[in-house]
């Protein structure tokens, strides 16, 4: 009986040892699935999947809503002034958006051939003399805020030196 017990022991310890080989190469890839489970789950968190998952419901989104939600009561007093001076409206300016400001409005987006569904559009503010702030621009005489036909003639200055005779001057090469 102790030969045999001889003859198992090799066995037995190389079985230990090949278990115990099956054991760690188990665990490292445990790791390694768990490791690349969590960074696709934080790529696919973040990119956007045509798939719905079948198991939860989504719940409705809300649509945000854009844009201006009110116009502040100077700037409303502003457009009605605008709106006073340019005729397209006869009250006294009230700092109130109401139904008479908007019609004075799509009138005078409709008479410029802008569109009128949405009052104020910015080419009838920017036309009335209320474009965007200048404070802020570095060369606000150069800055596209208005209309090129109400802008100031001072760009016409600076290409005059180009034609004095008829001629381009900065073509010709000076003789020696």
């Amino acid at each position: 009986m102790k030969r045999r017990e001889l003859n198992t022991l090799p066995t037995l310890n190389s079985f230990r040892r090949l278990l115990g080989l099956i054991v760690i190469a188990a665990m490292m890839a445990g790791v390694q699935a768990a490791a690349a489970a969590h960074t696709s789950k934080k790529t696919s968190a973040s990119s956007h999947s045509s798939t719905k998952s079948h198991g939860k419901k989504s719940k409705p989104r809300r649509t945000r809503v854009r844009g201006q939600k009110n116009i502040d009561s100077t700037r409303t007093r502003q457009i009605q002034q605008a709106l006073v001076r340019e005729h397209y409206l006869n009250s006294e300016p009230s700092g109130i958006m109401d139904a008479r400001t908007e019609e004075g409005l799509r009138r005078y987006q409709s008479d410029h051939g802008w569109q009128s569904k949405v009052v104020p559009d910015s080419r009838a503010l920017i036309q009335l003399g209320l474009g965007p702030s200048q404070e802020k621009l570095i060369n606000p005489e150069s800055a596209m805020t208005t209309h090129p036909a109400n802008r100031p003639a001072a760009h016409t200055a600076d290409h005059s030196s180009e034609t004095i005779t008829g001629k381009d001057t900065q073509s010709e090469t000076p003789q020696k």
